[in-house]
């Protein structure tokens, strides 16, 4: 699932006046700075709107996928949930002999020491991987310097559990990084509490996007991303 449909389901239950809280199920081994930068800030804009936000952690919380639930009130993690501190890192496939054995010829124009750093035809320059590692030491620097890391006080306490370690979650609720051990039914417990719902009462659970029936997606899948660049063609055509 793409970092814009959870955007839309975490604001589609903000919406929602019947959603009292948000239980956050994560399962994943993180992937894009940008995708992280978006969720993180989705779960703080539920939070500053009134909707307690409770993070359940499934096989594999990794990298980006630990800063999502940084803000969130509580974070659940299973005993063996491999749960990954923050780390950053960055290359790229070169594809150079390859295609010589192939037979087949690559050229290019440029602009720029650094436009094409990122070429599959060549190996990183001297100044381009210069350039890399500066990227890759500021996102570090930026992760470890905000509140997206659990313990947030301390920058040596933060390094000690960082570095792109990969914890248990047992090891990670000894470092501060998750603040319970359980499965989906101890976070619900701790979402009803945060709600300020009593534990006893009864409470309807919502799939935040709606699931789609097979139908349904797969008419999706071959007509609605058409028919949206279409719309936003007329748009553009009519802004004009």
């Amino acid at each position: 699932m793409a970092a814009t449909e959870i955007s839309r389901a975490f604001r589609a239950a903000v919406r929602d006046s019947k959603v009292r809280a948000i239980l956050f199920r994560v399962d994943s081994p993180g992937g894009s700075v940008v995708a992280s930068e978006s969720i993180w800030r989705e779960v703080v804009f539920a939070r500053e709107r009134g909707k307690p936000v409770v993070v359940s952690m499934g096989d594999v919380a990794g990298s980006a996928a630990i800063t999502w639930p940084a803000p969130a009130d509580k974070i659940v993690a299973e005993p063996a949930t491999l749960t990954g501190s923050i780390g950053v890192l960055a290359g790229k496939v070169v594809v150079a002999d390859l295609f010589k054995k192939l037979g087949v010829s690559t050229d290019s124009a440029q602009i720029g020491a650094n436009a094409a750093m990122f070429s599959s035809t060549s190996d990183f320059s001297e100044r381009a991987h210069s350039r890399l590692e500066a990227f890759l030491d500021d996102t570090y620097k930026g992760f470890k310097g905000s509140r997206r890391q659990r313990p947030p006080d301390d920058p040596r306490a933060v390094e000690e559990v960082a570095k792109g370690r990969i914890w248990s979650g047992e090891d990670a609720k000894a470092r501060g990084l998750v603040d319970a051990l359980g499965g989906y039914a101890v976070a619900l417990r701790l979402a009803k509490e945060a709600a300020r719902i009593p534990l006893d009462a009864p409470v309807k659970l919502t799939v935040f996007p709606s699931e789609k029936d097979p139908f349904e997606a797969i008419y999706e899948r071959l007509f609605a991303k058409r028919a949206k660049r279409a719309a936003r063609a007329r748009d553009q055509f009519n802004a004009h």
